[in-house]
């Protein structure tokens, strides 16, 4: 009978140290969004269509908000008129310093009239140099005139309408604001002793729906109760996982 109850105690000692999983602190959490983002457009005008509402889902680069068109391709047509004109005056500025270069070697052209020549490319060069980089700017202003997601996203909320019209001068004016649809945060408050052994990008298991599923320690924070723990864990856009759901973390002994 001893020896039975030896054999079992030697077998719970074997169980604990082959499985130590088995024996870790299950800590209640919860789902937060991850990658949460509050967007805007960098530049101003009318908002021509919003192609989302709160709840969609929407796939890397689909467009979001769309700003009027009209005024941005009238500047990019013109800024590209500017600058194809500029280069004329720029390449009729080269053949003048080319001819002076020759007559100079001739000497039939005074030293003045062969500087104002290199003046006058300069000029020209300069002008083109400005012309041009107007061009890209408007270029850029209407790429930025529609608003894009820049990853697979469900969107939570939308703050604007068609036929409103943004001002961007000072601060970018928050359109809409949006999370990943294909990864969630289980976050949960531990001390100290919890947070001594974990360290940022270490696996750990989470909750989910009732199931286990390893998950990846994103940041490790204080706040006013003591430390935050958020594990980043992939999940599918079609489980619609939302914030504030029950989950769990398991931490290493």
């Amino acid at each position: 009978m001893i020896k039975q109850k030896i054999n079992f105690s030697l077998v719970l000692v074997l169980l604990a140290t082959l499985t130590p999983a088995a024996w870790a602190a299950e800590i209640n959490a919860v789902l937060e969004w991850s990658d949460l983002r509050k967007l805007g457009t960098t530049v101003s005008g009318k908002i021509s269509k919003v192609m989302v509402r709160p709840g969609m889902k929407v796939k890397k680069d689909d467009a979001l908000i769309l700003l009027d068109q009209r005024n941005f391709d009238v500047r990019v047509q013109e800024s590209h008129a500017a600058m194809d004109h500029a280069r004329l005056l720029m390449e009729e500025a080269q053949r003048e310093q080319d001819r002076a270069i020759e007559l100079y070697d001739r000497t039939v052209l005074s030293d003045y009239d062969r500087q104002q020549a290199d003046i006058g490319l300069a000029s020209a060069k300069a002008v083109f140099s400005k012309a041009k980089a107007d061009y890209e700017r408007a270029r850029l202003d209407k790429e930025y005139s529609q608003l894009n997601a820049p990853y697979d996203a469900v969107v939570l909320n939308v703050y604007v309408a068609p036929g409103e019209v943004v001002v961007n001068e000072t601060e970018s004016r928050v359109m809409l604001e949006i999370a990943r649809a294909d990864e969630m945060l289980v976050t949960t408050t531990l001390d100290g002793n919890q947070i001594a052994s974990l360290e940022n990008g270490q696996k750990i298991d989470a909750a989910f729906r009732e199931q286990w599923i390893q998950g990846e320690i994103h940041s490790l924070s204080m706040n006013d109760k003591g430390y935050q723990l958020a594990v980043k864990v992939a999940v599918q856009p079609s489980d619609n996982a939302r914030a504030g759901e029950a989950s769990a973390v398991r931490l290493p002994q």
